[in-house]
C-alpha cells in the first residue's frame, strides 16, 4: 500500500478478526498514528488462511483520535488495550503481552501486512524446545528483502542479511540461525519471553530493542531463528522521521554497548578483506557449526524418485542437527516447490557459477551424489575447497542398472549400445570410488564391488532405514487394491516405465482373472508417455502424492515390478516401514540384508506374481501372516540399531557431532 494516506472515510468497511477461544498464539499490534496503514495491517491479519488458532492484540500505543476512530467503528475480535500515552515498542508490546493468552506471542508492527503461510511457518519453525524466538523474512514493499535477520558486530552496530536482495535469494538460504531477527514480526516463545523480562523499556520509545531481546534470549540458551518462509510487507520508518531515527538509532546504540558491552566484545571481527557488511553478516552467521555441502541434480522430494527420497532423507536427517550449516548445490535443474521445503527445513539452497557457490560455502564436508555429478564437481572441489572432506554417496551402481536393461530389451542395437554405455559410466563410478574420501552406499552387492575395486576410499554400508516412516495400524477392512509407488523424473523406458508396462502386459491380465475387483494405483505426477495411455478401469493414475504415508495406509498389497535396476529400492524399503506386504522380482529385492529380504515375497514370472499378489489382497489370513513376518524383521532392525546417514558422516568428520555429544566423548 503505497501513496498519500487515506482518511478512515475512504478505507473499505469491517475487519473481522478472527479470535480464538484457546489461541496458540497472540499478535501484539501497536497502533499509534497511521489508520491507513494499520487498516491494511489489520485486513491482512482477517484474511489469513491458517489453522493456527490465534488472537490480536490491539495497543492504542497514544493512539491519534483517527487511529482510534478506525478501531471504534471498524474492527471486531480484537482484544483492545488502551494506553493515553505512547509506552513506546518495548512498552506498548510488554503491555499487550500482558493480557496475551497464546503459548507464544508474535510482535507485528502496524506498517506491516502479513503473506500467505506466515503465520504457519512461524509456528512450524518454532517446534524444537531450544528455539525462543523465530522473525519473519521482511520484503519492501517492491518485493526485495528489507530484512532477513543479521549480524552483531563487536562494535554493537548490526549488519542485515540480503538485504535488497531478490527475495528468492533469502528464501534458499532456508530456515537459519541469527545473532538477532527484526521486532517488525517476531514470534517469541512465552517461556522465553517470560525467562528475560520480555522487551528492555529503556530503549524507548524505539529502535535496537529486538537486538537486545535477542542478546537476552541467546544469553539464556535460547536460539534465534529466521524463517524465510513467513514473509510480510513492511513499509519501513514508517512510524518516524529520519532525522529522529537516527538520533535514537545513536543513542540506543550507546545504551545497547552500555548493557552489553562485554558480550558483544567478544564476538568475531569481520573476515579479512571484506567490505560488503551483508556479506560479512552472511560469513558471520555461518560461523556456528560445521558446514554440510550436498551435491545432487535437484532438491529432493519423496515423490520424485530415481534416488531423490535418498538426498530428501540425508537432508532431514541433518536438519535435525541444528549447529549445523547445511546446504545442497543442484546440478542439473531447478524445482521451486521442493526448493521451498528444502528451506523449511533450515537447508540453504545455492544457485549459480558452481565453482563460485563452492568457494563461497566453503565446506567442511560435501556428499556428492550421482557419478556424473562426482565427474564434474571432484576437481573443483580439490582446487577451491582442498580442505573439505568429500564423500561419494552410491545410492546404487548406474552401470549395473544399464547392464540389466541390455538384457531384457528387445532390440540388439539398443542392447549393444546400452552396454556400452554401462561400461563407460562403470569407469566414471570406478573413479568416482577412488577420488572421494569416503563412501557410502546403501546395499550389500555396491558394498562388495565398492571394495572389490582397487584404491577404493573407505565403504560405509547404511541401508536406508527412513526415520520419518513409521509401521501403520493393520486395519484389513480400511484397505483395498494395490499400489505402485513410483516417480517419472528418468522418462521414458527407465525401470519405472518398463516395469510398469510388463505389469499391466502380463500380470495384471492373470490377476483379474483370480481377483476381479483389485485394481493398481500408481503414483507419480506427469506418468512418462511411454505409459500414460495404460490408464483403465483397474490402473489409475493418482498423480503427485507429497504424503507417501496416506496412500500406504489405503493399500493391502505394494508391487516393484523393477526389471532391471541397481541398488536397495526405496519403494519397497518404504512398503516394509509402513507395513505393507510387498510383491517385487528378484532385481526389486536385490541388495536387502537377509532379515528385511525374508519378509519381502519375490517372483520374476508374471503368473506367480499375480498368484501372489491376488492372495495377500483378497485373503485376510495371508495378508496378516505375511504382516507379522514384516514386523518382526523390521523391530529387529530397530534394535539392531541401523546406522543413519547423518550418524555415518559423524564417524567420518567428528566436529559435526553436537558440542554436548563431543564434550561426553572426550
Amino acid at each position: 500500500m503505497t501513496g498519500v494516506p487515506r482518511p478512515v472515510e475512504a478505507l473499505d468497511p469491517e475487519i473481522g478478526l478472527p479470535r480464538s477461544t484457546d489461541p496458540l498464539v497472540s499478535i501484539v499490534v501497536l497502533a499509534w498514528r497511521q489508520a491507513d496503514l494499520l487498516d491494511a495491517c489489520l485486513r491482512s491479519l482477517a484474511q489469513h488462511d491458517t489453522e493456527v488458532p490465534f488472537e490480536v492484540v490491539l495497543v492504542l500505543n497514544g493512539a491519534t483520535a483517527e487511529v482510534r476512530r478506525l478501531v471504534a467503528d471498524r474492527v471486531q475480535g480484537a482484544v483492545v488495550v488502551d494506553s493515553s500515552t505512547n509506552l513506546g515498542f518495548a512498552g506498548g508490546n510488554v503491555l499487550g503481552a500482558s493480557v496475551a493468552r497464546g503459548e507464544h506471542l508474535v510482535l507485528l508492527n502496524d506498517d506491516a501486512e502479513v503473506l500467505p503461510g506466515w503465520l504457519d511457518q512461524l509456528v512450524a519453525a518454532v517446534d524444537r524446545p531450544t528455539v525462543g524466538a523465530v522473525g519473519s523474512l521482511v520484503l519492501f514493499p517492491d518485493g526485495t528483502v528489507q530484512d532477513a535477520g543479521g549480524a552483531i558486530w563487536p562494535d554493537g552496530w548490526t549488519s542485515i542479511a540480503d538485504r535488497h536482495h531478490p527475495v528468492h535469494i533469502a528464501a534458499r538460504r532456508g530456515r537459519r540461525r541469527v545473532h538477532y531477527a527484526s521486532g517488525c514480526s517476531l514470534l517469541v516463545r512465552r517461556e522465553a519471553w517470560d525467562a528475560v523480562g520480555g522487551l528492555d523499556t529503556r530503549y524507548h520509545p524505539a529502535y535496537f530493542e529486538d537486538v537486545d531481546l535477542c542478546l537476552a534470549l541467546d544469553q539464556k540458551g535460547w536460539e534465534v531463528l529466521v524463517e524465510p518462509t513467513s514473509m510480510i510487507l513492511h513499509h519501513e520508518s514508517a512510524s518516524s522521521t529520519s532525522r529522529f531515527k537516527s538520533f535514537l538509532f545513536e543513542r540506543n546504540h550507546r545504551q545497547l554497548l552500555d548493557k552489553w558491552g562485554r558480550v558483544v566484545t567478544e564476538r568475531p571481527v569481520p573476515p579479512p578483506g571484506a567490505g560488503d557488511r551483508t556479506l560479512d553478516a552472511l560469513a558471520m552467521l555461518r560461523r556456528d557449526g560445521p558446514r554440510i555441502l550436498v551435491v545432487d541434480d535437484r532438491a529432493p522430494r519423496a515423490a520424485a524418485g530415481s534416488g531423490f527420497p535418498r538426498t530428501l532423507e540425508l537432508l532431514v536427517q541433518l536438519a535435525g542437527r541444528p549447529h549445523l550449516q547445511v546446504a545442497i548445490l543442484p546440478t542439473a535443474f531447478g524445482d521451486v516447490s521442493a526448493e521451498l521445503d528444502a528451506a523449511r527445513l533450515g537447508i540453504q539452497v545455492l544457485a549459480g557459477d558452481f565453482a563460485e557457490q563452492c568457494r563461497q560455502f566453503d565446506p567442511d564436508l560435501v556428499v556428492v551424489s550421482r557419478p556424473h555429478n562426482a565427474a564434474r564437481a571432484l576437481p573443483v572441489l580439490r582446487d577451491v575447497c582442498p580442505r573439505a572432506v568429500v564423500v561419494a554417496d552410491v545410492e546404487a551402481l548406474f552401470h549395473r542398472r544399464l547392464d540389466l536393461q541390455a538384457e531384457v530389451v528387445g532390440d540388439a542395437r539398443e542392447a549393444a549400445r546400452l552396454r556400452r554405455e554401462a561400461r563407460r559410466v562403470e569407469a566414471m563410478e570406478r573413479e568416482m570410488v577412488v577420488a572421494a574420501d569416503h563412501v557410502i552406499t546403501l546395499s550389500v552387492d555396491e558394498h562388495a564391488w565398492i571394495e572389490s575395486v582397487p584404491g577404493h576410499a573407505t565403504a560405509h554400508l547404511v541401508p536406508p532405514w527412513s526415520s520419518n516412516l513409521t509401521m501403520q495400524p493393520s486395519r484389513w477392512e480400511e484397505r483395498r487394491d494395490t499400489l505402485f509407488v513410483a516417480g517419472w523424473a528418468a522418462g521414458p523406458g527407465a525401470p519405472n516405465s518398463d516395469g510398469l508396462i510388463w505389469y499391466h502386459d502380463e500380470v495384471l491380465p492373470r490377476l483379474l482373472d483370480l481377483a476381479p475387483d483389485v485394481g493398481l494405483d500408481v503414483t507419480g505426477g506427469r506418468p512418462a508417455p511411454d505409459v500414460a495411455g495404460l490408464a483403465g478401469p483397474h490402473l489409475r493414475f493418482t498423480g503427485r502424492v507429497d504424503d507417501l504415508a496416506e496412500v500406504y495406509q489405503r493399500a493391502r498389497v505394494a508391487v516393484a515390478p523393477v526389471r532391471f535396476g541397481a541398488g536397495v529400492k526405496l519403494k519397497v524399503m518404504e512398503a516394509l516401514q509402513m507395513g505393507v506386504p510387498v510383491v517385487t522380482t528378484s532385481v526389486g529385492a536385490e541388495g536387502f540384508e537377509a532379515e528385511l529380504r525374508q519378509a519381502i515375497v519375490v517372483h520374476d514370472d508374471p503368473a506367480d506374481t499375480a498368484a501372489a499378489v491376488a492372495r495377500l489382497a483378497t485373503d485376510r489370513d495371508a495378508w496378516f501372516e505375511q504382516r507379522l513376518r514384516i514386523e518382526v524383521a523390521c523391530a529387529r532392525t530397530i534394535a539392531r540399531g541401523a546406522p543413519t546417514i547423518a550418524g555415518t558422516l559423524e564417524d567420518i568428520l567428528p566436529a559435526m557431532a553436537a558440542p554436548d555429544a563431543r564434550d561426553a566423548a572426550s
